[in-house]
């Protein structure tokens, strides 16, 4: 069956209209893409880059990705999970399996990042284009920049990465600079001729005087955003007004942009500013936020007029405008409004694009509201997709939107954070849980309850320390089955079932086991979740093989064998599932088969960029290899050990 089209605003070229071909940089670009992969296009704000950059997509009707960086990149699991999306879209029927950065595989960023783009390119056209704009957004500590170099080095012939920012390339390029493998286009190839001034004052039927194009052109001495305020302002005046050289382009952009708003209408003064309340926004959206039906036509008419807003496609027309002039509106509407009013608006706004899946956007607003309770509860619905999507970073930043107090003593903030840093601080995350649980009693959570007393024994199991406390949580999870008689959900038993590996370390004989182990035999037979039924299982196993209880292992991994060949499963949950394997033919004295199952899982770990856990695979095969005294193949483990290195 082909996939629906990504639609997602961020993920789709702009609309453009009117546009002026600038050959002058096509025929530059051309060239750049015949001797480079990668084109770097850098200069300041309104310097005419996306708008160059679509046009020539557009005219050389080249097919792409174009993906719009922001500040949320800086997550690298946030862009791997975007950039998914779109290039699944533009394989079309071709099928991809992207992988998702979850926990394992954050010891090897690169290794990861290697087989995420080389399985991406594998599926795109020999011509494909990706566009990296709004480069800038992400800061500079960020592990963004290093993906984006190793997408580089993985680049195949015939597809480009077109970079747009505003500034040039990172340090982190040099090596790729170094190889000539970067091309450029600077601000000053990026300036308007004249030429280029005369024809986009043609376009929109500006003056035709050479006299004024020339006073035009030094004014804005090629800056696009200036030309295009200039040549607003002579149509409603027939005046060119004058700005010195000294002036930063800010404050010229601010200059003219006031001069248009203050000439405005009240009505369409209001409207602008509501609407700059939302990053990106469609029609019935600036409606709602504005109360005005001409939105539509004003949002056209603005965008009809080139005035500083882009249109995307997709199954709702999304607008958005450039960000200089999104700035200037904040900044009067901050000037303009009581502080009670903007507040509201900016509550109706998150509202708003949190109904468009702008979950970052809606929580930003929220949070420049102190819309605190908003925001929890905006949170909690979105943490679990989150921690799906491998984005633990990105939950723990907007988790520290929230003052310290409320975090405190909000129980399902403190849950989420803990599980955001569980695998990367297992004794922080211990501390979450425990602050966690305390809160969940006062308000008698039972979901909550039952979550954390599982969450803060695999927690422990993580940390790699003293495990006796991990008894005491065994102990209030039984009083938790026995005062409400089990689970409150079949999602909460399978999330509890599967963390239960601490407990199993510290007390495999604890009578809370032998329980479950009941349930775990219920669940794999009932539950419909196929992932949550390998994980469950996988669990369980572990305790079973220790106990030697062969036949049941036999028989439960018969049980769950297919659906490992039916269901895309976690390549984490396919490799430990190939370990588990390789331990119970060991056990059963077939060690031959055993080396085979441990094989598979070391082409796993490989294959996929899981190094720690190829160890694991390596350390059975050496046990094994021992055991069952086969030289020759213990002779080849170093090698192996050092291909994971």
């Amino acid at each position: 069956m082909q996939r629906k089209p990504t639609t997602l605003a961020k993920l789709t070229r702009p609309k453009l209209f009117g546009v002026v071909p600038r050959e002058r940089l096509f025929r530059l670009l051309d060239e750049e893409r015949q001797n480079r992969s990668v084109i770097w296009i850098a200069g300041p704000p309104g310097a005419g880059k996306t708008a160059l950059t679509a046009s020539y997509l557009d005219t050389r009707q080249l097919s792409g990705i174009w993906y719009q960086v922001d500040s949320g990149d800086a997550d690298p699991a946030t862009f791997f999970h975007y950039l998914a999306l779109a290039g699944r879209t533009a394989a079309g029927r071709k099928s991809l399996r992207l992988p998702v950065l979850t926990p394992e595989f954050a010891s090897d960023l690169p290794g990861f990042t290697r087989n995420f783009f080389r399985e991406l390119f594998t599926g795109l056209r020999t011509t494909t284009t990706l566009v990296l704009d709004n480069y800038q957004e992400v800061i500079s500590e960020s592990a963004f920049h290093s993906v984006i170099q190793g997408a580089v080095v993985e680049l195949p012939a015939g597809i480009n990465l077109v970079v747009i920012s505003h500034i040039p390339p990172p340090s982190q390029y040099a090596r790729a600079i170094a190889n000539n493998l970067i091309g450029h286009i600077s601000w000053d190839e990026l300036r308007l001729t004249l030429e280029e001034t005369t024809a986009i004052a043609g376009a929109v039927k500006g003056p035709s005087d050479e006299k004024l194009l020339h006073s035009l052109q030094k004014q804005t001495n090629g800056w696009v955003a200036g030309l295009v305020l200039m040549l607003d302002r002579f149509k409603r005046t027939r005046l060119v007004n004058h700005s010195t050289q000294s002036e930063t382009m800010e404050s010229v952009f601010n200059y003219f942009a006031g001069q248009m708003f203050d000439q405005a209408t009240l009505e369409l003064r209001e409207f602008l500013m509501r609407t700059a309340i939302l990053p990106q926004m469609t029609v019935s959206m600036a409606m709602e936020i504005s109360s005005n039906p001409q939105a539509g036509d004003w949002l056209n008419d603005l965008y009809r007029r080139r005035l500083f807003i882009d249109r995307r496609g997709g199954e709702e027309i999304h607008y958005q405008y450039h960000g200089l002039f999104r700035e200037f509106l904040l900044e009067r509407a901050r000037h303009c409004w009581s502080v009670s009013k903007l507040r509201k608006i900016r509550c109706l706004g998150a509202a708003l694009v949190a109904k468009d899946n702008q979950t970052e956007a809606a929580a930003t607003l929220l949070a420049e509201a102190d819309e605190w309770g908003e925001l929890t509860r905006l949170l909690c619905d979105h943490a679990d997709a989150l921690i799906a999507q491998g984005r633990h970073q990105t939950l723990q930043r907007l988790i520290a939107m929230c003052p310290i107090p409320v975090v405190q003593r909000t129980p399902w903030l403190l849950y989420w954070q803990g599980l955001s840093r569980m695998n990367f601080n297992p004794r922080a995350a211990i501390t979450d849980f425990e602050s966690a649980y305390g809160e969940f009693q006062i308000v008698d959570d039972r979901t909550g309850l039952f979550l954390t007393c599982g969450a803060i024994m695999e927690a422990y199991f993580y940390a790699e320390g003293e495990m006796s406390p991990v008894v005491a949580w065994a102990e209030k999870l039984q009083q938790l089955l026995a005062r409400h008689e089990g689970f409150p959900s079949i999602q909460t038993e399978a999330k509890v079932l599967g963390s239960l590996q601490g407990l199993m370390y510290a007390a495999p004989h604890h009578p809370l086991l032998v329980a479950l182990e009941k349930r775990a035999d219920d669940f794999l037979r009932s539950a419909a979740d196929p992932i949550a039924r390998i994980g469950v299982a996988y669990t369980f196993l572990q305790l079973i093989l220790w106990r030697g209880d062969f036949h049941k292992v036999r028989r439960i991994m018969a049980e769950m064998n297919p659906l490992l060949v039916a269901e895309p499963i976690p390549p984490i949950l396919r490799l430990l599932w190939r370990v588990t394997e390789g331990n119970y033919a060991w056990n059963t004295a077939s060690h031959v088969l055993a080396q085979e199952k441990f094989r598979e899982g070391l082409n796993i770990a490989q294959q996929v960029g899981m190094p720690l856990f190829g160890l694991l695979v390596v350390r059975g095969q050496c046990v094994c290899s021992a055991r069952c005294r086969r030289l020759t193949s213990s002779h080849g483990i170093p090698r192996q050990s050092r291909s994971l290195e």
